[in-house]
């Protein structure tokens, strides 16, 4: 049975930045060593039109001012259906090998051609062995 970290704000919440700092959509602390080397997906809930838009993904952090995006899982928002709301999943990534709790968090960046990008629901799943 695959592991599954539930990122639930059950509303839309947006951000401007051009670039991956200054956004944190919603946040969970994990002890990261549980899972090191193990694959994952991250899954949102997310809005692509012609005012929202981006890139949205899954960063981690132990220390102030030092976070690490998590390269795998990032996810393009992109047209799907004839809604506004999206259901999208990224690439499968691995689980870094670091000691001790971190924080996660999923974070976003606005298309320039945009003026936000969005997200209201997101999960992570972490593959059993």
């Amino acid at each position: 049975m695959p592991s599954i970290l539930q990122f639930n704000t059950g509303r839309w919440v947006s951000t401007k930045e051009r670039k991956w700092t200054g956004l944190y959509f919603v946040e969970t602390v994990i002890d990261l060593s549980l899972f090191a080397g193990r694959k994952a997906k991250l899954y949102v809930e997310t809005i692509h039109k012609s005012t929202e838009g981006g890139w949205l993904a899954l960063a981690w952090q132990q220390k102030p001012a030092k976070w690490h995006l998590l390269d795998g899982s990032i996810i393009e928002t992109r047209t799907k259906n004839s809604g506004q709301w999206q259901l999208q999943e990224s690439e499968l990534f691995t689980i870094p090998d670091v000691p001790d709790v971190s924080c996660m968090w999923i974070m976003g960046k606005a298309d320039p051609d945009k003026q936000q990008v969005s997200c209201a629901l997101a999960t992570v799943v972490i593959m059993d062995e």
